[in-house]
């Protein structure tokens, strides 16, 4: 780890296909339901899949008491969902959050290997990784993926 970036990396098995996984992950409206992070996405005028690099949506992050913020689109793809969220420029503190989808065929049932994580950089890594640790913030992408896992295959039956 550098003193000013540091990168978080979960993965999870989901029992569903990449496109049931990357749809349920862009149903924005359930976010609440099963994310513990975020509870609201709002959108502009596009809706979820016809985001692009450079769009912005807003973000309501509760694990960070309710703090509401504008984040860029980095990435809308079949295999992956990703964006930026900046506070004041990228060289204070930036995250890039991402959200990956790929095939495991099993036995001839598809099922999906979703990675979840982010990309943090800036001069406020080191205080921000101070008041909340890694390994806290790491347990925290781990529930979500675990929730995320239960809400995906209960919508895939």
């Amino acid at each position: 780890m550098s003193f000013f970036k540091q990168t978080i990396t979960t993965e999870i098995t989901i029992n569903a296909t990449p496109e049931q996984v990357r749809r349920a992950l862009l149903d924005f409206a359930s976010w609440d339901e099963w994310n513990p992070m975020v509870n609201q996405v709002t959108l502009g005028d596009k809706t979820p899949e016809e985001l692009e690099p450079g769009d912005e949506i807003g973000v309501n992050f509760v694990v960070l008491g309710d703090m509401a913020a504008e984040v860029e689109i980095l990435s809308n793809t079949e295999s992956e969902f990703s964006w930026v969220g900046k506070l004041l420029t990228g060289y204070v503190f930036q995250g890039r959050h991402f959200f990956k989808f790929t095939a495991l065929e099993e036995t001839g049932v598809t099922k999906t290997k979703f990675v979840h994580g982010e990309d943090f950089s800036g001069a406020l890594v080191p205080i921000y990784f101070a008041l909340s640790s890694v390994e806290k913030s790491r347990k925290n992408y781990i529930n979500l993926n675990k929730r995320f896992k239960a809400h995906v295959e209960k919508l895939a039956l």
